[in-house]
């Protein structure tokens, strides 16, 4: 019993120096403290595994599935029947979908099963490497970020595929503003061809008052100079005064790149 009350006292000690992050060498005499001690050291916000002798081996098996999800690999955690907000089996989802960018679809066609940061995680993950057609089943991408990274992905990724009329879908939003038209006209520039590339921007300016610049940017870049000089003839007072400023520089001998201004 002194024993015991001894280590208790000693415990009480070292689990305030743990928490405070400070190097502990309490000696306990009983077997009943010499497991708990050691785990209790993993209660540290500076916690570090190096030290730790667990001699229980389920505890020590637990320990090493911790230290795995911790260095970001993926562990079994079946047989530990973890519920789904369980903080180490969401760090292992997390991780997985790093591992295996396939597994987001799984958890995609799951819905309502996983929290919203795994399922953003997942879609993330779709967004960046998955096909289009598992991507738009899931939900069609409204945000002006998603969509850049689908349309970067059109135009430097030779093996993602998505048609002409789906790209157009995609960008034909609403929400977006005059430069992510024009954001969209630079990108597919080179990845559309030119004929492609006017029909493009002119039936999105045709639907979509915020492509009328991305049109014009279209125009100029291909040369179409009649056409553009055309546009621009119908703008009101001060309006495409960007545009009209490199129409003056072409017409005095100063071929610029729209880039240049935009």
């Amino acid at each position: 019993k002194r024993a015991i009350a001894k280590d208790l006292s000693a415990y009480d000690a070292m689990s305030k120096e743990v928490l405070l992050g400070l190097d502990t060498n309490k000696d306990f005499k009983t077997e009943y403290f010499k497991d708990p001690s050691e785990l209790t050291k993993i209660l540290s916000p500076w916690y570090d595994s190096t030290g730790i002798d667990v001699k229980n081996e389920d505890l020590k098996e637990v320990i090493g599935v911790i230290e795995k999800v911790k260095n970001g690999e993926v562990a079994d955690l079946r047989k530990y029947k973890l519920p789904k907000d369980n903080g180490l089996f969401l760090q292992n989802e997390l991780n997985r979908l790093d591992a295996e960018p396939a597994y987001a679809y799984e958890i995609l066609k799951t819905k309502g099963v996983y929290s919203e940061n795994i399922t953003k995680k997942a879609y993330a993950v779709a967004l960046a490497k998955g096909s289009y057609d598992k991507i738009k089943a899931y939900k069609i991408p409204q945000d002006i970020a998603e969509v850049n990274i689908l349309v970067d992905r059109a135009v430097n990724d030779a093996s993602f595929e998505i048609s002409s009329e789906e790209l157009f879908d995609l960008v034909n939003n609403e929400k977006f503003s005059e430069q992510d038209f024009i954001g969209f006209a630079k990108k597919l520039k080179n990845h559309l061809a030119p004929e492609q590339y006017k029909a493009f921007f002119e039936r999105l300016k045709n639907e979509n008052q915020e492509a009328t610049e991305a049109y014009l940017y279209a125009l100029y870049e291909l040369g179409m100079i009649d056409e553009f000089r055309e546009q621009l003839s119908l703008a009101d007072g001060d309006e495409f005064e960007k545009f009209k400023i490199l129409l003056f520089l072409r017409d005095n001998g100063k071929n610029v790149p729209a880039s240049l201004l935009f």
